[in-house]
């Protein structure tokens, strides 16, 4: 039973460090994207279209501006959240693994004790005590 739960625990911590992962890649996707608009915007204005151009490009990136000022906050509560899980999906794994340390030593003493009762049942039987 106790191997069970340590698995869940494993899996969910795996599915949480995929989502963190998710979230890192989401984020340089939208970097990337900010700077390709400022590399198109800096070679439309060399070339020289003039005003018009400007006026809707900066009415774009205001918008794009807001959408991922919005997406950056819902980011950013999910990452406080998914590190917060991971903390503590990582601390259950490791008193789980502390758990199974204690359990093994345990049945180690068992087995032992086992030994030394035959042994002793053993002595008795040949010496009738």
């Amino acid at each position: 039973m106790w191997h069970w739960r340590i698995l869940k625990m494993v899996e969910h911590y795996a599915d949480l460090q995929e989502k963190y992962n998710e979230l890192v890649e989401k984020h340089q996707l939208i970097l990337e994207a900010i700077a390709e608009v400022k590399r198109a915007t800096a070679k439309a204005g060399a070339k020289g279209h003039g005003k018009r151009f400007s006026k809707s490009l900066a009415a774009e990136l205001s918008v794009l501006r807001v959408e991922r000022e919005k997406e950056r906050e819902l980011l950013k509560k999910e990452n406080r959240s998914l590190k917060s899980q991971l903390r503590d999906t990582t601390g259950a794994v490791h008193e789980a693994g502390e758990a199974l340390v204690r359990l093994r030593e345990t049945e180690e003493a068992v087995a032992a004790a086992q030994v030394l009762f035959k042994l002793l049942w053993l002595l008795i039987f040949i010496f009738g005590f």
